[in-house]
């Protein structure tokens, strides 16, 4: 009976503790349903940016990498664009795909370096309104780059399996009128995602 007591005793000073710990870790003013309420409400913000990587250094090189890269991969796509545009590739199908492949790929390019950005600045309407343009242009863009490549795929293997026929089906005008429809559905993609 002696060491039940003295179990009980222990159990209720280790309980006893624990309070007391509670009791100085939270301020008299606050009460502990308040506390967790507040460490609940995060942000994905805060989740990615200001917790995710543990210091402001990984995070801030990071960031910087990709504007960086993608700066370099705008710089090369409007190179290409120069190249592709000469009037001696203007002739073939290839290079309407691959003009068009790299413009869409530019401006998926430029929405990322907005969205690095955008977090360095302090919130406002025009953040708001530029980022949802953003990630709009970014996730149209995207899904028409993909189109471009399927296209320009079934273009090639038209031309490569049937040369014969492909002489006629893979035109220039013809490209046009494929990545015109890209374009088209590209757009119907985007205005919904723009209005929302």
């Amino acid at each position: 009976m002696s060491s039940t007591v003295t179990l009980i005793n222990n159990t209720m000073n280790e309980l006893n503790q624990i309070n007391m710990t509670r009791t100085n870790a939270i301020p008299s003013d606050i009460s502990l349903s308040e506390n967790i309420e507040e460490s609940f409400d995060l942000t994905w913000n805060d989740i990615l940016y200001d917790g995710g990587l543990g210091t402001w250094w990984p995070r801030s090189s990071f960031r910087w990498l990709t504007i960086f890269v993608c700066t370099i991969g705008i710089i090369g796509n409007l190179l290409a664009v120069c190249t592709l545009l000469r009037r001696r590739m203007r002739t073939l199908s290839t290079y309407a795909y691959l003009t068009v492949l790299c413009l869409s790929n530019s401006i998926t390019l430029l929405s990322g370096i907005i969205f690095e950005l955008e977090i360095m600045f302090a919130p406002s309407r025009f953040n708001c309104i530029l980022v949802s343009l953003a990630k709009a242009l970014a996730s149209s863009t995207f899904a028409l780059s993909t189109w471009i490549t399927v296209g320009f795929t079934i273009d090639r293997y038209i031309m490569i399996c049937f040369p014969f026929t492909g002489e006629k089906l893979c035109t220039r005008r013809n490209a046009l009128f494929v990545l015109f429809l890209c374009l088209f559905c590209a757009l119907a993609y985007l205005i919904p995602q723009i209005l929302a």
